[in-house]
């Protein structure tokens, strides 16, 4: 399998209240010349320039989020798709109060230290726009998976993340088929949308790039302390 050096991350629902889960999900590249490419051809044949995201839908936009799935499906080597799920009910929110921030980091930490068998040196990009000025997303991603993680598994530190940057979705296509996929997995499990909705994350599903393989749905262990 290929090695990760880039990836983007971005975030569906909210933690413990509002639709049935919150999503995480997770777009570790390898080569993004060659994706980038892909999501162009799609631009050029549509003659599209408006940002691809999920939320908004129109015939033209599932024309070209369909168009989109197919292209980067055909470049399923270079590219690998993971989300996790947390049911509303398996966190109690009166914990979170006003730093529910944490939560959203804590789960994205999850997730990468799950699914980071392949991912070394690399630049993880989030959405600017989905995260609080108070938030400690950077560092905390860069110091619990270099340092934190595999002291815990008792396993030599090795440099998973590089740096953590935010990015605004609007300048980076990857970003914004990240949304897209995220999307795609909120709807599989549950929460209502539209027809044209529901076809994108039919589409998804049959290209093989959304499926219980790549959906990790967490609950809680349940241990005595």
């Amino acid at each position: 399998m290929s090695t990760f050096h880039f990836l983007y991350q971005d975030e569906s629902g909210d933690v413990g209240r509002g639709q049935p889960h919150f999503i995480v999900g997770l777009l570790m590249v390898s080569e993004r010349d060659l994706l980038w490419a892909a999501v162009k051809r799609v631009r050029d044949r549509w003659h599209y320039a408006n940002e691809l995201h999920f939320e908004k839908m129109s015939n033209l936009r599932l024309k070209v989020y369909e168009t989109v799935m197919e292209e980067m499906a055909s470049e399923a080597a270079h590219f690998c798709f993971e989300a996790l799920a947390v049911p509303r009910e398996a966190v109690n929110v009166a914990f979170l109060s006003e730093r529910r921030h944490l939560a959203y980091n804590y789960f994205t930490k999850l997730l990468l230290e799950r699914r980071c068998q392949n991912v070394e040196n690399a630049v993880m990009y989030a959405d600017a726009k989905s995260r609080l000025k108070e938030d400690n997303f950077l560092e905390y991603l860069v110091v619990e998976m270099n340092l934190g993680v595999p002291f815990r598994r008792g396993f030599r530190p090795r440099r998973v993340l590089k740096k953590v940057e935010q990015l605004d979705s609007k300048t980076d296509d990857l970003l914004q088929v990240t949304d897209l996929l995220t999307g795609c997995v909120n709807n599989r499990l549950g929460h209502s949308a539209g027809e044209r909705k529901q076809r994108l994350r039919r589409k998804a599903e049959e290209l093989g790039l959304i499926g219980e393989r790549n959906i990790w749905v967490w609950q809680p262990e349940n241990k005595e302390p």
